[in-house]
């Protein structure tokens, strides 16, 4: 009898969703549902970044925490991520992460995404998720308890 492979959903957010290069917050939460339940792990890490590279960047973290092949769920509202990575991120991968003769921006992220996504049965779901506010609310608390830097 073929074993079914285990779920994951990971949730994603970033703090704010302003343009350029700024301070941010992305946090995430792997979910994984057991006989006993949901167990979840919940992940902040802070940067001085784009959105884009930013939410990459704590996708690629939260993919690395992910050891054994799964059917894997990516929630999360940054669109030109998500959509890349369902549409592009092969091609991209085909090309050593380059497009018309020149490097895709973030093409580092990318590819440690590309390693880490290989494994999975992935889906993806764009727009808001069980865990949106929640995390929203937890990084802006963050954001007032910690002294920030400029980037």
């Amino acid at each position: 009898m073929e074993e079914q492979a285990k779920k994951v959903s990971l949730y994603l957010e970033c703090s704010t969703t302003a343009l350029g290069r700024k301070e941010r917050m992305c946090g995430y939460v792997l979910e994984y549902i057991t006989g006993k339940g949901p167990a979840t792990l919940v992940k902040y890490r802070e940067g001085c970044g784009t959105y884009n590279r930013e939410f990459l960047l704590g996708l690629a973290e939260a993919l690395e925490r992910i050891k054994t092949p799964c059917e894997l769920h990516i929630y999360g509202q940054n669109r030109f991520v998500l959509c890349m990575l369902r549409d592009r991120l092969a091609d991209w991968a085909a090309e050593d992460f380059m497009s018309n003769g020149k490097p895709i921006v973030n093409r580092e992220e990318w590819r440690r995404i590309w390693e880490q996504i290989q494994k999975h049965q992935v889906n993806i779901e764009l727009g808001e998720h069980a865990y949106s506010r929640w995390l929203l609310t937890e990084m802006e608390e963050k954001c007032r308890n910690y002294q920030r830097t400029k980037c």
